[in-house]
């Protein structure tokens, strides 16, 4: 198990700490540890599917996390979910220069935290494609 120490923030600025435990051994699976929520557990076919959950939760009591996954910009490819399960996406840019993969749960500024919606959204128009229901329902 690997240990994460983050941060989420609120519409009012306020910086909830928290931790996320990254269960490396059989099915991807984060456990999310919150002050006076206690331990939630999240599966997944992958750990990019596992940290949506995460943030859709977090997103219920107004909070953002701050990490790389949660960016509006990171988005794992195919690929990267089915050889990497997820850990590693890709920063969406047209500028080569600017291109990287990274650790979706490495901490990410404050200011580049996104809902899960303005994440679609970016990727929708990255992408090119319209905007829609996504095959899972979303």
């Amino acid at each position: 198990m690997e240990t994460k120490r983050l941060v989420a923030v609120g519409a009012d600025g306020v910086i909830v700490p928290l931790t996320l435990e990254i269960v490396v051994d059989g099915e991807p699976a984060l456990i999310m540890e919150l002050p006076g929520e206690g331990r939630r557990s999240f599966t997944g076919a992958d750990y990019f599917l596992c940290l949506i959950d995460v943030r859709r939760e977090l997103e219920h009591y107004g909070l953002l996390l701050c990490c790389q996954g949660a960016r509006a910009d990171v988005f794992p490819s195919g690929m990267q979910s089915q050889v990497e399960l997820g850990r590693y996406a890709r920063v969406l840019t047209r500028e080569p220069e600017k291109r990287a993969v990274v650790d979706i749960f490495d901490p990410a500024d404050v200011s580049e935290a996104a809902t899960l919606e303005a994440q679609k959204i970016a990727v929708y128009e990255f992408f090119g494609l319209p905007m829609g229901d996504s095959p899972d329902g979303d």
